[in-house]
């Protein structure tokens, strides 16, 4: 029986325990493959973001605004869905980039909420003082742009997004006209 036991432990349980770590190390990899852009679909309702000066908001106004009270040119609504094209697990995210202008809003004051479907906001989203522009991070992946969301997609999975942009009404008020435009755009990380 002892050499039994031996010959066990001599020759199959290192073949199993490496087997074991052999076939986890496949897995994780092969959950965690690289996807380029073609891995993902996004539908926008629209790409581009255009607010203006015109009329300050509160946060709790700003986070009512839908698409059937948006004011074209002052307040900003976007639906977009992001869907995964793959097996697998994709790291994706949603970028903010500026197109800067001469009469550009001050980046402190205008505001950003991002909600699910549901409008249930999202981490960093949900706190009773909402980031602006400026307060979002420089994106991994494209440092022109403004990091709005991160995250996974599983299985050709999909996420569906609300964000709605205004100016803060801690602006101050000025007969000058002036304008923010952002193009929203996704990269598979």
């Amino acid at each position: 029986m002892k050499k039994t036991i031996d010959f066990f432990a001599t020759y199959f349980l290192p073949v199993i325990v490496i087997g074991t770590v052999v076939v986890g190390c496949v897995l994780f990899l092969l959950e965690n493959l690289p996807y380029d852009n073609d891995s993902i679909d996004v539908n926008f309702s629209r790409e581009k973001v255009v607010i203006s000066n015109k009329y300050l908001m509160s946060d709790e106004l700003g986070k009512k605004i839908t698409f059937d009270n948006e004011i074209k040119g002052t307040t900003g609504y976007v639906e977009f869905e992001v869907k995964s094209r793959v097996d697998g697990k994709v790291k994706y995210e949603v970028i903010l980039l500026n197109e800067k202008s001469d009469s550009d809003i001050d980046l402190k004051f205008v505001k950003v909420y991002l909600t699910d479907s549901n409008d249930k906001a999202f981490k960093n989203y949900e706190v009773s003082n909402l980031p602006t522009y400026y307060d979002l991070r420089i994106s991994e992946s494209d440092a022109s742009g403004k990091l709005l969301y991160s995250g996974y997609l599983k299985n050709k999975g999909s996420q569906k997004f609300r964000l709605r942009m205004w100016v803060s009404d801690t602006h101050e008020i000025i007969a000058q006209d002036k304008m923010f435009a952002i193009n929203l755009k996704v990269n598979v990380k």
